[in-house]
């Protein structure tokens, strides 16, 4: 089952269902804007921890996001694996075990009130 389905098909059902409007909202933003295009075609199992960590990657180089923004996006592809997982549409260890990501951040110049 490809990733995409899994999304469309139950996930989102369910976080519409369970979840405030707003969360169903950002999560669906998160899916069509990062992830969708990215790892959507691919199958759930075939999903490996360096996907997941190259998509990351892209999303980052692409936009001027805050780390916080990113662990978000991870966190809600990890819950799709979860809920996956969960449904039985897989049984090996999710993606996310082993995922570490920095992402890259310009220092902030600091400004001294000393004159």
């Amino acid at each position: 089952m490809k990733i995409g389905n899994v999304y469309r098909i139950s996930y989102a059902t369910w976080v519409e269902s369970e979840r405030r409007a707003s969360t169903s909202k950002g999560y669906r933003e998160l899916w069509k804007n990062h992830m969708a295009t990215r790892i959507g075609k691919l199958r759930v199992r075939e999903v490996r921890t360096v996907d997941v960590s190259r998509m990351l990657r892209a999303i980052a180089a692409q936009n001027d996001y805050s780390k916080n923004t990113l662990q978000h996006i991870k966190s809600v592809l990890s819950g799709i694996f979860t809920f996956a997982k969960n449904e039985g549409a897989f049984e090996a260890r999710t993606p996310f075990k082993a995922l570490c990501f920095r992402a890259k951040r310009e220092k902030r110049k600091r400004l001294s009130l000393r004159t």
